[in-house]
């Protein structure tokens, strides 16, 4: 429930209002904050699965919980707020029966943005995006999930147009 903050500031005035009613003795809204919703049950679950096989076949991740525990340890004592959660998130990967497969070569050349990048930062929040609406000569495009899925924007290509 607040693991969403810390990907999207949209969330924080939410958050804040459930926290701090909570602070002066009502729990109903930070309850009803980490309630499901019967009507995007589905769809969240979906996205979770779609997250899964992604990050699951895009990288070889470690097999053994020892590398996953230390590790996540180690880092965990200077990121403590997404460590965690993250592990948890991602740890299917660890007996993911499928192949994995090689990581992509995504580099680019010095001082150069990746294709779909907003230099101005607005990837995900409906601004104007490289390779997005009115910018459709470019092949790439960084397309924003729906809210649930914000905080991972995926990267898709798209069809060059003619120009």
């Amino acid at each position: 429930m607040f693991l969403t903050a810390g990907y999207d500031d949209d969330y924080w005035p939410s958050r804040a209002a459930a926290l701090s009613a909570y602070l002066r003795g009502d729990p109903e809204p930070l309850v009803a904050l980490a309630s499901p919703r019967a009507g995007s049950a589905a769809a969240a679950e979906n996205g979770a699965a779609v997250y899964t096989a992604v990050e699951c076949n895009d990288a070889p991740w470690p097999r053994d919980w020892a590398v996953w525990d230390r590790d996540d340890t180690r880092l965990a004592r200077v990121a403590p707020f997404e460590t965690w959660d993250n592990a948890w998130m991602n740890l299917p990967c660890a007996y993911w029966p499928a192949p994995r497969q090689r990581p992509q070569d995504v580099r680019t050349a010095p001082g150069a943005l990746p294709a779909g990048a907003d230099p101005r930062g607005r990837a995900g929040r409906g601004g104007a995006v490289p390779g997005g609406p009115g910018d459709e000569p470019a092949a790439g495009r960084l397309a924003a999930g729906d809210r649930a899925g914000r905080e991972h924007a995926r990267y898709r290509v798209a069809a060059p147009t003619a120009a």
